[in-house]
């Protein structure tokens, strides 16, 4: 899913809520956050990643999304709901990308972003470069010391592996440059 496929999506998601006249709020993360609020060149993902409520009444609008583009089911989900840092660190921080009467859309900031990266990366390596090269310019991280501080932070108690530390070691060598802000989706209900 590009950028636009997600602003499309989440369009369509909204006029279902309201057209089903329920209140819901989706809370954006990983890849489709960071394409609406931090990185609108980022690449493909493959799904919109969100913790959901009420998650029976917006799975059920999202279905029909699904439906009439012919995307998978579960486009929109809450599989990386367990990852959202909560209850021991630093609370998580949303971004309001869409508000009206009924629904509400929010993303994970970018600090909050960064520290989930963080901790994918723990599992899934080098797969997380791409978002890494985005997000630790965004959040002013120019070390080692100053990413796992702000992972701390969120995830207390949990330490760098071996191997996040090498990743992020590398990245930062790189550079790079945070990407321009992406102008706030527009979502019309």
């Amino acid at each position: 899913m590009t950028r636009d496929d997600i602003v499309a999506g989440l369009t369509e998601l909204v006029k279902n809520l309201h057209e089903a006249g329920v209140p819901a709020r989706v809370q954006l993360v990983g890849g489709a956050a960071i394409a609406l609020t931090i990185n609108a060149e980022r690449t493909a993902t493959r799904d919109v990643d969100a913790p959901l409520t009420p998650i029976k009444e917006v799975l059920v609008a999202a279905q029909k999304v699904a439906l009439a583009h012919g995307w998978p089911a579960d486009w929109l989900n809450d599989k990386a709901a367990q990852f959202v840092p909560q209850g021991f660190g630093r609370e998580p921080e949303w971004t309001v990308v869409h508000k009206d009467d009924l629904v509400t859309i929010e993303a994970a900031s970018a600090e909050m972003l960064l520290a989930m990266k963080l901790h994918a990366t723990q599992r899934r390596r080098l797969r997380e470069v791409e978002d890494l090269l985005s997000l630790l310019p965004t959040c002013g991280i120019t070390s080692v010391e100053e990413a796992e501080t702000l992972y701390a932070e969120f995830y207390p108690g949990d330490e760098f592996t071996e191997s996040t530390e090498n990743i992020v070691t590398q990245v930062l060598a790189t550079n790079p440059a945070a990407p321009p802000t992406p102008a706030p989706p527009t979502l019309r209900s």
